[in-house]
């Protein structure tokens, strides 16, 4: 088993273990629906991710620019 080196890569693990879960039949309709709004509120990017990786890509394309 590998280990958990990030806050991110352990709630990427978590998120998993909620599929596999589900697809296994393991939560009631109610629980899976709250479920569901868990998982896609964190695996949506927020504005603010989005926002630091654009800025983060114009970044990357200026260095490679030659004036």
């Amino acid at each position: 088993m590998s280990q958990i080196e990030s806050p991110s890569q352990a709630v990427n693990v978590l998120l998993q273990g909620v599929q596999v879960a589900q697809k296994r039949g393991a939560y009631s309709l109610e629980e899976a629906s709250v479920l569901s709004s868990a998982v896609s509120y964190l695996s949506t990017p927020t504005a603010e991710a989005t926002d630091e990786a654009t800025a983060e890509e114009v970044s990357d394309e200026d260095e490679g620019k030659q004036i």
